[in-house]
């Protein structure tokens, strides 16, 4: 089931989500985020968590698939560090030229090495 569930924090937003204020029956897509705020369309800075709701399903989330991605506009590698290591996503940004993409419908993050194949020392 799908439903609108509370906004914990901005940071929990991203590009393509389905947001609504609380106390209206418009429905916003976020089109970007950026530090503390996020934009979504119709030019609405979301800024104050407090007073709007984000679209969740109750759906499992799949754990996402680690994948070796180059950036189809510049060709550079992208590798998910920090906290997109480990959350899930679908939609990347590379660090190198900006270009925004989704390389799989399914949940993935970019990983130096696939599981199992690391370099080690001999």
């Amino acid at each position: 089931m799908t439903r609108f569930v509370d906004l914990g924090d901005i940071s929990d937003l991203e590009t393509g989500d389905i947001i609504r204020h609380k106390m209206g029956a418009d429905a916003f897509v976020v089109t970007a985020c950026h530090g503390g705020t996020a934009t979504a369309v119709r030019t609405q800075d979301v800024s104050n968590p407090n007073e709007w709701q984000v679209l969740k399903s109750d759906v499992v989330t799949l754990a996402p698939i680690p994948m070796l991605i180059w950036c189809p506009e510049c060709g550079k590698r992208h590798i998910d560090r920090g906290k997109w290591a480990e959350k899930p996503h679908h939609t990347h940004a590379c660090q190198h030229c900006g270009n925004v993409w989704r390389p799989a419908i399914q949940c993935t993050v970019g990983v130096r090495f696939l599981p199992g194949f690391e370099d080690k020392p001999a």
